[in-house]
């Protein structure tokens, strides 16, 4: 990530100073902080997917399997304030992230829940 802003800047002729305010900018990027850009979600980061959730069936961020032991995620479905790790609001327009729920080979195993959301 920080390459391709740095690639970004010398394109547009930014002086070294330039590049390291850039570089900066993206540490501090609240995009790449929640996780959801330059970084694949695996069970280390899997507190990350958290908000308003939209269920598709192609061109999803993550692929989810729900699973009854052994998860990467609980997850509680909430009707609002999906603030916390492990709360999804289920939405039709405008998610944060993208779920496709699959069989095999996911990139996280998920648990639904009732009380206590989130990693342990």
């Amino acid at each position: 990530m920080i390459g391709a802003v740095v690639a970004w800047v010398v394109l547009l002729g930014g002086s070294p100073a330039s590049e390291q305010v850039a570089c900066a900018g993206a540490l501090t990027d609240p995009e790449v902080a929640r996780g959801r850009v330059g970084a694949g979600l695996d069970g280390r980061d899997a507190c990350a997917l958290h908000g308003r959730i939209q269920f598709v069936t192609a061109f999803a961020d993550v692929d989810v399997q729900f699973v009854d032991a052994f998860p990467d995620l609980r997850v509680q479905f909430v009707d609002a304030f999906p603030d916390r790790p492990g709360r999804w609001q289920v939405v039709q327009a405008f998610p944060d992230y993208k779920v496709r729920v699959v069989e095999h080979f996911p990139d996280l195993k998920v648990k639904v829940v009732t009380a206590f959301p989130g990693c342990d």
